[in-house]
């Protein structure tokens, strides 16, 4: 087998081909709002945003992002007010970066792994992979986004709505074009094969503690998954 990613399709194949890291992704996200943050310096900004990010996803963690005000955030930081004003105006533009950064620069990133995959049972399959890994890596994010919804503004719950009705219509449409080949069963209700996927995935990242008690990796979580979508699809 092949080292590299698709041919090795591991976690470990998954994070060297990945552009960015656990610890990177800070970099991706200054470089996505450096128009919206008022520190221009790179090797300042950076490190600031991760210890914002990661106190905002431990303190929603602890209580919720709804119960968590910036005086909060200040003191889990040990960045002043003035300071945190420099990266975000408020708690709405906090979480206003944090999910458009995922809608947009981590979903084209995760679709950049199989737009190339023509054959529909390889791009299902590659697909399902890609989101479980990605939800390992960068669990605090996902988490956030699905658990804290209910505390964002109307346009914001608007927008998670719609990434995951993009989701399920991305293995929906996977679906059926298995099924127009002849390769998956035709009688099947692709749009709610889709759904489960979904439900199958975020049940990982909200999980993520339980299935590490049991000594479940993502790996072995994602053959799961696909043995149990390839056994409900079989003709």
């Amino acid at each position: 087998m092949s080292e590299s990613w698709p041919h090795n399709s591991s976690i470990h194949a998954f994070k060297q081909k990945m552009p960015f890291n656990q610890s990177s992704i800070y970099r991706a996200l200054f470089h996505a709002f450096s128009s919206r943050i008022q520190v221009q310096r790179e090797d300042a900004a950076v490190p600031n945003l991760e210890k914002i990010l990661r106190a905002t996803f431990r303190l929603s963690g602890r209580h919720s992002f709804e119960a968590m005000s910036l005086r909060d955030l200040s003191r889990e930081t040990g960045i002043s007010m003035g300071g945190l004003y420099n990266y975000i105006g408020s708690k709405d533009d906090l979480a206003d970066m944090i999910e458009s950064f995922m809608d947009v620069h981590m979903a084209n990133t995760g679709r950049q792994f199989v737009n190339q995959i023509q054959d529909p049972r390889s791009r299902l399959e590659m697909s399902i992979r890609v989101y479980i890994y990605m939800g390992e890596m960068f669990q605090p994010w996902y988490q956030f986004i699905f658990m804290e919804t209910r505390s964002m503004t109307r346009r914001q719950k608007e927008m998670a709505k719609g990434m995951e009705i993009r989701d399920v219509n991305m293995f929906r449409e996977v679906v059926e074009s298995g099924q127009q080949q002849g390769t998956f069963d035709p009688l099947i209700d692709a749009g709610m094969v889709g759904s489960s996927i979904i439900a199958m995935i975020q049940n990982w990242y909200l999980k993520n503690w339980r299935f590490a008690k049991e000594g479940v990796s993502a790996g072995d979580y994602a053959d799961f998954t696909i043995r149990a979508v390839t056994k409900l699809l079989a003709r």
